[in-house]
């Protein structure tokens, strides 16, 4: 690259080399699948991936946006957690991120199944391929999942911009936005630092590397962004606390505002503390069966909670020198870190 300057302009995008909804819409062979599924709430994701799939696999090398389509990686490049086997999984023991990330495997399963009542309409579509397979699909979720840009309330797959390495500048404030120019045209992005002539561009993403694992398969090794998901579960135990009275539970969580018997947070590194998160204090209340929510009333639950969760997680030292550098145990060292230096906080 040429010298960049702090927030100049250094990728610009036409319109007519952006995948979306609209592009999309203007595939003929897409006409019938689009005008079926577009009044369905994911209507406007499955038009993309089929969009996506169509034109990866019935164009191929034909399809105007090979060029980049033949950059995008399959799932064995990637090797994404939703891919991992059994041994892999095991490897999270401890992490929310698991469950997270059989929640998204399952997610993809339902959006599989549901496409068969569009049976008809794909079909068509995928004639001269010899048919959708659900490897294919599978890819063009996590594609959509992983890639997509988001401006103007829609996803788009933006040539160039989705192959930037994600890292985070001297301002880890500073985070990623993608912009059309004032005619409405071209999709803009501009530098959140300096680089000099012929250094590498990054993006800073501004997420927690639970995140990252899960969606791109990497995490950073500095990330202040960075957090501990951890799942709070209001469960029968605390009724039975509450001397089996669940109403008492159902009544403060409508007032508390939480619609759901689980819930969770983003706790350790750049996440809140305890003192400053409120909504936590408040859940823990109700979870424990105190009537204040204050720092003092719920430290030591909290703690508690903290020191179960540590003692879930892996031990690296059991795992052979292949398994050692693997990314999820990366993620589990990081979680590890980041609750220990929590509990110092709460001495």
């Amino acid at each position: 690259t040429e010298e960049i300057q702090p927030e100049e302009v250094y990728l610009s995008v036409p319109p007519e080399v952006v995948m979306n909804v609209d592009s999309a819409r203007a595939s003929a062979p897409l006409n019938e699948f689009v005008g079926a599924v577009s009044r369905s709430r994911d209507g406007a994701f499955f038009i993309l991936l089929m969009h996506l799939l169509h034109e990866r696999f019935v164009l191929g090398e034909s399809s105007k946006y090979w060029p980049y389509l033949r950059l995008l990686p399959t799932l064995e490049e990637i090797h994404p957690p939703i891919t991992y086997d059994g041994h892999e999984m095991a490897l999270l023991d401890g992490s929310d991120l698991k469950a997270s990330i059989k929640r998204m495997d399952k997610l993809v399963g339902r959006h599989w199944d549901g496409l068969k009542q569009f049976a008809s309409t794909v079909s068509p579509i995928f004639a001269e391929s010899g048919g959708l397979s659900e490897a294919q699909f599978r890819w063009a979720h996590y594609i959509l999942d992983s890639r997509c840009i988001w401006w103007g309330g829609g996803r788009h797959l933006v040539p160039l911009l989705d192959l930037i390495n994600c890292n985070e500048g001297p301002d880890p404030t500073r985070i990623h936005s993608t912009n059309l120019d004032d005619a409405g045209t071209n999709a803009l992005t501009k530098a959140d630092r300096h680089y000099p002539k012929g250094s590498q561009l990054f993006e800073n993403y501004g997420q927690p590397n639970h995140t990252y694992l899960q969606y791109h398969g990497f995490v950073l090794d500095s990330n202040t962004h960075d957090c501990t998901m951890f799942s709070i579960e209001v469960n029968q135990a605390d009724v039975r606390r509450l001397n089996g009275d669940s109403s008492i539970i159902r009544r403060r969580m409508r007032e508390g505002g939480f619609n759901s018997g689980i819930q969770t947070f983003c706790v350790g590194g750049g996440g809140k503390t305890l003192e400053d998160d409120a909504r936590l204090r408040a859940w823990l209340a109700i979870k424990f069966g105190h009537e204040g929510s204050d720092y003092s009333d719920v430290v030591d639950d909290f703690k508690g909670l903290v020191e179960e969760r540590l003692s879930l997680y892996p031990d690296p030292n059991t795992y052979d020198d292949a398994m050692q550098g693997h990314v999820a145990l990366k993620l589990v060292g990081q979680e590890k870190a980041m609750l220990n230096t929590l509990l110092t906080t709460m001495a």
